[in-house]
């Protein structure tokens, strides 16, 4: 009813990122999902994802200021989807910060085939002007993407390859030139490792996002989580043994480098 809304701003932020805030002086930078129109029916609407910046005041966060990175746009053919024309539109955005302190962002898209299938990446020195740095076209299924930094900094997309619909989760690294994404490393193949599901249909291995932490032995570690469930327990079959919320530890090769510094 009352969608947040930086100061003077038309956007209206409706939707939130995959993964955590970063860091940004005493503010945060966050990538989220805005329109400027009705927030309950965003997908017929102007929409755009981008980085939102927010700033505690009064002990409270609030958004200062919202920069558009990829907008909608009109799909090539005409879908309607509860009883609305829709857009190609991009959602679920993820930001991180590059070791030479650029941001990267990634985005995923719904309604149009190319654009769901493509991982990309945009690249911005100062958090207001991007650029589309990588696109890498027939590469993950019609599934969530989220964009992560390893304990060394190596940045990495993870999401489903295509053609496995969701029940095969594999992570990208970026390449040192930022230009282009290294060969695939699985995470998890869950139709290889559980068999079929119970409903017989399809495991669905989704909504992957990591952070940097720091355990109780005082190294860093880049934590990866994501859920596994029957996609049979969308329509009300019960839990399967193998469901819940699953925390890998991804291993990289370089030296820490720590989220943060005091």
């Amino acid at each position: 009813a009352r969608p947040l809304r930086p100061p003077g701003s038309k956007w209206k932020i409706y939707c939130p990122s995959l993964r955590m805030g970063i860091a940004d002086g005493d503010d945060l930078l966050f990538a989220v999902a805005a329109t400027t129109d009705d927030t309950s029916r965003w997908f017929g609407n102007p929409h755009a994802s981008g980085v939102s910046r927010w700033r505690r005041i009064g002990g409270r966060w609030q958004p200062q200021s919202f920069v558009p990175v990829v907008a909608c746009r009109p799909t090539t053919t005409s879908q309607v989807v509860y009883g609305q024309k829709v857009r190609n539109v991009p959602i679920e955005p993820t930001l991180v910060r590059d070791l030479d302190g650029s941001l990267l962002f990634t985005a995923r898209f719904a309604y149009e085939a190319f654009d769901e299938h493509a991982l990309r990446v945009w690249r911005s020195s100062d958090g207001r002007s991007w650029k589309l740095i990588i696109e890498q076209a027939d590469a993950k299924g019609q599934a969530p993407v989220s964009i992560n930094r390893a304990v060394d900094g190596t940045p990495y997309l993870v999401s489903n390859p295509l053609g496995r619909e969701r029940d095969k989760l594999v992570l990208w690294p970026l390449n040192e030139a930022r230009s282009g994404l290294g060969e695939p490393v699985l995470v998890r193949d869950a139709l290889k490792q559980f068999g079929p599901p119970p409903s017989r249909r399809v495991w669905f291995m989704d909504h992957p996002n990591a952070g940097l932490v720091r355990l109780a032995d005082g190294r860093w570690q880049n934590l990866l989580v994501y859920r596994i469930m029957d996609r049979g327990e969308h329509s009300g079959r019960p839990p399967a043994p193998q469901s819940g919320l699953y925390v890998e530890t991804v291993g990289s090769r370089g030296p820490e480098v720590p989220a943060w510094n005091f």
